[in-house]
Order: C-alpha cells, then structure tokens, then sequence
C-alpha cells in the first residue's frame, strides 16, 4: 500500500544536521514538524490495526453503533467509551487526548463537542499510542508535566485576555473553577473537570522522581 510505503520512509535531510547552518536546521525542522502534522492520522490508525490483530479497531466500531445518536457521539461520553473497550485513563490523559480535538477548554472538557465515527477512531488509537508512550516515558513525569503545560497555557491566554474573570454562578467572585482544586460531591461542574487535587500534587512534588533500584549486593 502506497501509504505505507510513505509512512514507512524516514525523512532524509540534505545533508549531516551537525554541518547545516542555523538557517538549515530550521528548515529543516520544519519539514519534520509538518511531516508529524501530515501523517498523524495514517500513524493513528496503523496503531488501531495492528493492535490485537486488528480487534481493538472492530470494538471501536461496534461501541461507537451502540453510543452514537445521528452518526455522532459527544465529548462527555467518551471516558465511559475508553473504559468500555479496557482503557485505564487518567484525568489528565483524558484531557491530553480531548485537547487535540479541540474539546478542552483550559482545565475542562467541553463535553458538547460532537465527534464523527472516524474522530471515535482516532481518539482511540491516541489513546493506545499514548499508552504504548509509556514504554519509553514514566506515566507520571508525563502527566505532572503535562499539568505544567496546562496551567502555562491558561496563563497565557488569560494574560492575552487582560486578566478577564470568567463569569461563574458557582462562584460569585468571578474567578473560574481551577480543576486543581478539591471537587465538592454536590459540584455539578464534577464530570467535566480534569486534574488532580492541590494536596495530592503537592505531595508528589514534594517526593520527587523515585530512587533507582538497587541491583544485587
């Protein structure tokens, strides 16, 4: 198949990257980031056919005919989905894959956010590369830096706003909920707030990245 062929290629530079110029590198970065950009969904959906030998695709499919109303499916209903098909998924995974479909708006889900079945399909093959990641990449270094990224990105678009409150009846003072912050059982704002809460961050920071293991004396 042609696409895989062309996935399959790795992008040659013109030369050694130790001898281009700063001008050279540039460019030339530019060409790896847009081909990323230009075959993420050829990668996404090769995950989802070899996965279980292509079982993980048919699941997909199958919970999508049961979930969906007029071909579509909503923002709020795909953690139940992921879980249906054997996902553990964190909150902050959870937010790391909705971001890329644009369903997120700084700490929270924009649960009415509609998804096609090939978008179904693509949030599921995000999500199995993602775990597949952490062969490479400790789960919980990723999401504490993770959270980082959100909470510099929320800073900067309300910096890029003049520092306008959110407007909230929940919260008289106008400041908008930070999903860092403990969630009351009553909070009806619950099932769309993503993160962890303060203490728990805290706490982990506190430790820092475990000890190595100790091989044998």
């Amino acid at each position: 198949c042609e696409w895989r062929q062309s996935l399959a290629m790795p992008l040659i530079p013109s030369k050694c990257l130790v001898d281009m110029d700063e001008d050279e590198l540039v460019q030339h970065y530019a060409l790896v980031k847009q081909r990323i950009e230009d075959t993420k969904e050829d990668r996404v959906l090769l995950i989802l056919e070899r996965t279980n030998h292509g079982q993980l695709e048919q699941h997909a499919d199958k919970a999508f005919s049961q979930h969906a109303e007029n071909d579509r499916i909503c923002a709020d209903q795909v953690p139940e989905m992921l879980e249906a098909l054997r996902f553990s998924v964190s909150s902050i995974e959870m937010h790391y894959i909705l971001e890329k479909f644009d369903a997120t708006d700084g700490y929270d889900m924009i649960p009415e956010v509609e998804f096609t079945s090939r978008q179904w399909l693509l949030i599921v093959g995000e999500t199995q590369m993602l775990k597949e990641s952490y062969s490479h990449v400790d789960q919980e270094s990723f999401e504490i830096l993770y959270e980082s990224l959100i909470e510099t990105n929320k800073a900067k678009k309300d910096a890029a706003e003049g520092g306008r409150a959110w407007p909230s009846v929940l919260n008289p003072s106008g400041a908008r909920p930070s999903a860092l912050a403990p969630v009351r059982e009553e909070d009806p704002l619950k099932p769309h707030v993503w993160g962890v809460q303060s203490e728990v961050r805290d706490a982990v920071l506190r430790e820092g990245p475990p000890a190595p293991a100790r091989g044998p004396a």
